[in-house]
């Protein structure tokens, strides 16, 4: 979330005209919002093996 913050502050931040950057603005959040990152399909039966190997991945 604080990457996503810059980049925001970023864009209000550039040059142009106020109007120009709003509808930039709410372009970018719009677009972040469809992004999920990452998901898997979970049931209570393999939950602790997707964690695990989550997990073990992210090392």
């Amino acid at each position: 979330m604080d990457k996503l913050n810059k980049e925001y502050m970023a864009i209000l931040s550039g040059k142009g005209n106020a109007s120009e950057k709003f509808w930039k603005l709410e372009k970018r959040i719009k677009e972040d919002k469809k992004d999920c990152g990452v998901q898997c399909e979970m049931s209570r039966s393999n939950q602790f093996y997707i964690m695990l190997e989550g997990s073990n991945n992210y090392k």
